[in-house]
């Protein structure tokens, strides 16, 4: 059923009614470090992880958004593995966060994609000058 209502939402795109920038149901941003969520899970994730309770994002984690209320949006806090202990989030912990939140959130994610094609650019920049200093 939490799957029907997911692939329902993806569907919809929010618009923040305050700066008009549109929030898409279904997008994914990494996860700032050290961002203190309430957990807001409808079933526990596990006896140690319950609805309410409060923990600690990771630098490796990723944000999908599920959905706009106000000036929040509900997202989706995922990390590979199981690397949550008694302060790191859970795979699976649901929140809100602000609207500010998660468009820092964006925009790491835009900073993070421009600097990976800055690299790889630079990689075939820096082929193509040692292939050419190694003919010499």
């Amino acid at each position: 059923m939490f799957r029907i209502f997911l692939g329902i939402l993806f569907i919809l795109e929010v618009i923040n009614p305050v700066t008009g920038q549109e929030i898409k149901v279904g997008e994914r941003a990494p996860a700032s470090e050290n961002m203190q969520l309430l957990i807001r899970n409808p079933k526990d994730i596990s006896a140690a992880w319950k609805n309410g309770g409060t923990c600690t994002t990771q630098r490796a984690g990723t944000f999908t958004l599920i959905g706009a209320d106000g000036n929040r949006v509900l997202v989706l806090y995922e990390i590979g593995g199981s690397m949550s202990n008694i302060i790191w989030c859970p795979n699976g912990a649901i929140s809100f966060i602000t609207r500010i939140e998660w468009g820092a959130a964006l925009k790491a994610s835009e900073a993070r994609r421009s600097e990976e094609v800055e690299a790889e650019k630079d990689r075939s920049i820096v082929q193509k000058l040692l292939e050419e200093y190694l003919k010499k």
